[in-house]
C-alpha cells in the first residue's frame, strides 16, 4: 500500500513539473548591445525566470550579424528584433506599412529561418531616425518545441508598452540606470511579476 502511494505522488509531481515545461533547463536570449536592446532582453529573461524557473542567460553582440551567427548555431534561442531592420537582413525592401512589414517578416522568419515571431510590443522602435516598425520577440523553432510554455507567457508582453513608455524605458536606460531595475519595475508595475 505504501509503495502505490509513493508512486501515485511521484507520477502527481512529474506529471505537474513536466505541466511547466522549462524547469531546470536553460535559455539564452541574444540582443545587440544597445540600451533598448538590453532593456527589452532583460525584461524577458526576468519574465521567464520568475514565472517558470528557468535559467536565463543573456548575451550581447556588436552587431547585427553576429546576433544571427548565434542564432544559426543555436547559441541563442530568443531575441526581439523589428521588422525593418529583419526585412533589411533578409535582402528585402522596406515596406511602410508596419503591420504588413510585421506579417511579412514573420512569414519570411519562420519558413527560411526557423524563427517564430509572437505577437508585437505596442510600440515601434527606430534603429534610425528614418526607420521604424514593429517590435517583437522571436523564439527559434527548437525553443519552441523545447519550452511549449514560453508562447503564452512572452505574448503577455503583447500591447504593453505604448509610445510614451517606451520613450521613458529608453530614457531610464540612457541614463545610466541599470537595466534589470528597469525591467523589473516595468514587469511590477504591468503586474506581470
Amino acid at each position: 500500500m505504501y509503495k502505490k502511494l509513493l508512486m501515485i505522488l511521484l507520477l502527481i509531481f512529474i506529471s505537474a513539473n513536466q505541466s511547466f515545461g522549462c524547469v531546470g533547463r536553460i535559455l539564452t536570449i541574444g540582443s545587440v548591445d544597445t540600451p533598448v536592446g538590453r532593456v527589452m532582453t532583460e525584461t524577458l529573461a526576468l519574465l521567464i525566470t520568475e514565472r517558470t524557473g528557468t535559467t536565463v542567460h543573456t548575451k550581447y553582440f556588436s552587431n547585427m550579424n553576429d546576433l544571427y551567427t548565434s542564432i544559426r548555431t543555436e547559441e541563442v534561442g530568443i531575441l526581439v528584433e523589428n521588422s525593418s531592420s529583419a526585412l533589411k537582413m533578409l535582402g528585402l525592401p522596406e515596406i511602410k506599412d508596419h503591420e504588413k512589414a510585421y506579417l511579412q517578416a514573420k512569414e519570411k522568419y519562420r519558413k527560411n529561418m526557423d524563427l517564430i515571431w509572437l505577437k508585437p510590443f505596442h510600440f515601434l522602435y527606430a534603429n534610425s531616425s528614418d526607420q521604424k516598425s514593429a517590435t517583437a520577440t522571436v523564439l527559434s523553432l527548437s525553443v519552441m518545441t523545447d519550452f511549449p510554455g514560453l508562447l503564452r507567457l512572452l505574448n503577455k508582453l503583447s500591447k504593453k508598452v505604448d509610445e510614451k513608455e517606451y520613450s521613458e524605458l529608453l530614457k531610464l536606460a540612457n541614463s545610466g540606470k541599470k537595466p534589470t531595475n528597469i525591467a523589473k519595475d516595468f514587469l511590477e508595475a504591468k503586474k506581470l511579476i
